[in-house]
Formats: C-alpha cells, sequence, structure tokens
C-alpha cells in the first residue's frame, strides 16, 4: 500500500468528486492520500471542505490548507488553517496565484508562522518566473524547521538545479510527481538521500500510475520503493 502526498480534490456540477478519487485510491493500492483543493469559493472555505472530507474519511484522507500569501487576508488565512486539526500541511502554488515568492511580503509572514508549528509545506516547482526552486531556498535555509517539499522536482526547467538545493539542505525534500524527465531523476535517485523523497500522484490532473510505474525505470531496491511511496511521508507527517 502506498502513502500519496500529493493530490487535489476537484468539484465536478458543484460537489467535490470524492466518490471518484476514492475509487482511484482503490484501484492504484493508496491507503492514504493528502488532498488539497483550488476549487473553494474562498481560501477558507476551500480549506475548510477539505477538512469537513477528511472528517468523512479519516481513515484515507489527510488534509492540506493551500494559502495564498499574495492575499491581505493572508494572516487571517494562516490562523484559521492552522486551527483546522485536519489540516497536516500547507500548499503554496506562485505560478497559480502569480506571485514572486522572492518579492512577496506575505510569503515571510507565513513561515513566521509555521516555524511555530514545524508543519511541512509543499511547494510548486518548475514551469515559469513565478515558481523557480532558486526562489524559495532562501525561505528553506532561513526556516530550518520547517520540512520542504519541492513538488514536481522542479519539472523539466529547472529539475537539475532543484536536486541540487534538496541535497545541499536538510530540510528539503523531493515529490516526483509530473516529473518525467528520465535524467534528473536519474540524478535525484543517485544524489539525494532515499529518505528525502516521497511519492506524489498530482491526481486528477495525472494520471495517478504513472507516479509510481516511472519507479519501475530506475533500479531501485524493494527497500527504496517503500521509503519513497509509504515510510517517508509517514514520518514526514508523522502518521
Amino acid at each position: 500500500m502506498k502513502f500519496d502526498i500529493h493530490a487535489h480534490i476537484v468539484k465536478d456540477k458543484n460537489e467535490y468528486a470524492i466518490d471518484e478519487l476514492l475509487a482511484d485510491m482503490t484501484k492504484n493500492d493508496i491507503e492514504k492520500r493528502v488532498i488539497s483543493t483550488f476549487d473553494g469559493d474562498t481560501i477558507k472555505q476551500g480549506n475548510e471542505d477539505v477538512a469537513a472530507l477528511v472528517r468523512q474519511y479519516p481513515d484515507k484522507l489527510i488534509g492540506c490548507a493551500l494559502l495564498n500569501p499574495a492575499l491581505h487576508s493572508i494572516e487571517d488565512d494562516i490562523e484559521h488553517a492552522l486551527s483546522l486539526p485536519e489540516i497536516k500541511m500547507i500548499e503554496l502554488n506562485s505560478f497559480i496565484h502569480g506571485y514572486f515568492p522572492d518579492h512577496c511580503e506575505g510569503v515571510e509572514i507565513l513561515f513566521q508562522y509555521l516555524a511555530k508549528h514545524s508543519m511541512p509545506i509543499k511547494i510548486f516547482s518548475g514551469l515559469g518566473a513565478h515558481a523557480l526552486p532558486h526562489q524559495w531556498e532562501r525561505y528553506v535555509k532561513k526556516y530550518p524547521m520547517i520540512p520542504f517539499v519541492f513538488l514536481h522536482l522542479g519539472c523539466f526547467d529547472y529539475g537539475y538545479g532543484c536536486v541540487d538545493i534538496i541535497k545541499r539542505n536538510a530540510n528539503a525534500y523531493a515529490e516526483t510527481s509530473n516529473q518525467y524527465e528520465l535524467q534528473i531523476l536519474k540524478k535525484a535517485f543517485s544524489e539525494i538521500d532515499i529518505n528525502k523523497i516521497v511519492f506524489g500522484s498530482s491526481y486528477p490532473e495525472r494520471f495517478t500510475r504513472n507516479g509510481y510505474e516511472i519507479y519501475d525505470l530506475f533500479p531501485l531496491s524493494k527497500e527504496d520503493r517503500e521509503q519513497i511511496e509509504k515510510e517517508n511521508m509517514k514520518i514526514l507527517l508523522k502518521v
């Protein structure tokens, strides 16, 4: 059984497609899945919706709060997210929300809050000038008590540099969904501590099986696969 650290719950005809998400978990042997949503009417409402789904399926789902540091409401949104016991991670996507991580005051405010809780954070990395992995490294170094998970391992444009950032920072981790550049993955598996690589599916934007079947192309031991696909996330989220 696998633990999936990165998936989204989306709406279909104004209702969250939870049955489809759970069916996908069963089909792909996913024991637990971290979910967040871009489909809430507001940031707060989306995070409340995620928390409600986790309460409904506590044995299958783990809550992740999506936040937008570019909003003036960021402090209130952070406090609200941290007040929800179902929320175990934070997700940031500077590409979709359209801010530069190294020139956004709300990012610093966010990390000051998270530092008090040592809560893990997922960072979208790759695709465009708003999501360079190097824009986040200053915060990775400043806040060593916060685990930073680089989603998609920098995608195709920034994958090699993302591997280097994760190598040189003890609190940086690699998530591998949507990273299909074999040379980047080869560099990651050969240079990053296996305990710092986690499996994510990026469901439903990507097929879940793509996220783990790509591991078959590399000489990973059974123990390595177990670490990547389950144990590392268990340790990171304390579940």
